[in-house]
């Protein structure tokens, strides 16, 4: 969850003869303005740089404001991941990952990921076919193929941890861009206020 507080951007109202009683509405409509278009700016730009995407509505799907949008009683919105499938904060943020017991199995390339990058259901270690599984140390191969050209393929790494790299700077790129986008968004938003106050 990514939120901004624009109540900072109020003082900017003192501009205006009839500022102070417009601002708050005039700010709540900038800020999802601006929210909006840092969305926009995550799912086009910073998500597909930063990870291999093989289904874009995915991300677009998951990130919303929804629920969240400012009011001129509350001048904050959050931008969040309605859909809980992949650990969008561990993208971000990195740091090393640690089984609850055992080891953490490592999946290596041949196993087969989802459109939002996450290891298929039938492909988690767990789901297997115990028939066909081969352990070897800490490497654990599936057999693929029959007889003479039967093969071992390795799909997992077993380990007691493993260091996440920082991938996607989602909350970098969210301040930035509706901090950009206030500047121009406010004014215009109040200026508009202001021709329709009462």
């Amino acid at each position: 969850m990514i939120s901004f507080d624009a109540r900072e951007f109020e003082k900017a109202a003192g501009r205006f003869e009839k500022g102070a009683k417009q601002a708050s509405f005039a700010m709540a409509r900038s800020l999802n303005d601006s929210a909006e278009a840092a969305r926009q700016e995550v799912i086009t730009s910073t998500w597909p740089s930063a990870v291999a995407v093989k289904n874009q509505r995915f991300i677009s799907a998951a990130l919303t404001t929804a629920g969240q949008r400012a009011t001129k009683s509350n001048l904050r919105v959050e931008l969040y991941d309605r859909i809980g499938r992949v650990p969008l904060t561990r993208l971000e943020d990195g740091g090393t990952k640690r089984p609850g017991t055992g080891m953490l199995a490592v999946p290596t390339r041949a196993v087969r990921r989802g459109s939002n990058g996450a290891v298929v259901r039938g492909q988690k270690p767990r789901a297997l076919d115990p028939k066909k599984v081969v352990k070897k140390g800490n490497l654990l191969f599936t057999r693929v193929g029959r007889g003479k050209n039967q093969k071992l393929r390795l799909l997992y790494k077993l380990q007691s941890s493993a260091n996440v790299r920082a991938r996607v700077p989602f909350h970098r790129t969210f301040n930035e861009v509706v901090r950009r986008e206030m500047r121009s968004n406010f004014d215009r938003r109040l200026l508009e206020a202001l021709r329709t106050a009462r």
